[in-house]
């Protein structure tokens, strides 16, 4: 059965202005998302994750970024074409987000029940009232206990765990078709970590609602995610079907991420963990040059295409595109 394309991503470019020059944080990536899919996107902190799930939802143009080029179709239409307003429009109703950081996205003035109604009253057009009743039973949905009470709490009187559940009970509100994800997970203990995976896949489950995952663990995108986009650089080093990729990672980047984690292989204390290498790019190299141990000469001038080593399964990688 053909999947239908919810979002789908060309040659997206995003730059960052600094003082002394120009960042370009996102290299001309390409991805698709299916409907009612999970997509992980991982990598290290700088490998422009983040910036993605910003792009997507026009929130770049705030954290001085600038899309230089390339497409953002959702729904059939070109998102970096559309203005601010019809945006606005799409954000809390059709593409909603949670950021990594709970204390950040909510504010601190204000009480949680006021928050979480505002997404109701503005986006579904609720009453008061109709928006008080809903709210107490989405975050009693999402196993948060006697709901009434902690509306009447400011964040700051609350855990990070609770407050990245009430984080997602706002996003989830008005049940979008589309959800991006940043670290959702990331400074939560195993329990609220799970906890928080199982209020996103009832969202799943009840709205048909496609997923952006973000995140730097493995082992969660592992288990969660149907396809993975692994990205160092700003660049997307592989791509494909979540087991296939963790099970047998090709990109000499991501097996090192994976030989790291103790565990995966021959690890004990006597052995050191095996170290990927910080973001370090040069500008006419592959991404991942500079820390490669399986470079070829052609690495340092080229940047090597996408290449199919299995059905799905994608490596930007000159050890899987010339003939050795």
């Amino acid at each position: 059965m053909k999947r239908e394309k919810l979002l789908e991503v060309n040659n997206l470019r995003v730059v960052f202005s600094t003082h002394t020059a120009e960042v370009e944080a996102v290299k001309g990536i390409d991805f698709c998302l299916y409907k009612g899919e999970t997509l992980g996107i991982v990598g290290e902190s700088g490998a422009g994750k983040s910036t993605v799930g910003l792009a997507v939802i026009g929130l770049h143009a705030f954290s001085p970024g600038a899309v230089l080029s390339g497409s953002i179709f959702y729904d059939g239409e070109d998102l970096i074409k559309k203005s601010e307003s019809h945006l606005q429009a799409l954000r809390g109703a059709r593409i909603a987000m949670v950021f990594q950081d709970p204390f950040a996205c909510l504010n601190p003035t204000m009480k949680i029940g006021r928050q979480v109604t505002e997404v109701l009253r503005f986006k579904k057009g609720f009453s008061w009232k109709e928006a008080k009743l809903d709210a107490a039973v989405l975050l009693k949905d999402a196993a948060i206990h006697e709901p009434h009470r902690l509306m009447q709490m400011y964040p700051h009187q609350l855990s990070t765990g609770m407050l990245q559940r009430i984080a997602l009970v706002m996003a989830l509100a008005c049940g979008p078709e589309l959800l991006i994800a940043d670290e959702p997970t990331s400074a939560l203990d195993i329990t609220t970590l799970w906890q928080t995976l199982e209020i996103i896949e009832n969202s799943k489950d009840k709205f048909g609602t496609s997923i952006i995952f973000l995140t730097h663990n493995l082992a969660v995108a592992a288990g969660f995610c149907d396809r993975v986009l692994v990205m160092y650089g700003g660049k997307v080093v592989e791509e494909g079907p979540a087991e296939a990729v963790f099970s047998l990672p090709m990109h000499p980047y991501l097996r090192k991420l994976v030989s790291s984690i103790p565990g995966t292989s021959r690890y004990d204390r006597r052995h050191a963990l095996s170290w990927a290498g910080h973001i370090q790019v040069q500008p006419t190299a592959c991404v991942y040059y500079a820390h490669c141990h399986e470079r070829l000469s052609l690495c340092q001038e080229n940047q090597p295409g996408i290449f199919n080593v299995a059905s799905g399964h994608y490596v930007s990688c000159w050890l899987y595109g010339v003939d050795l």
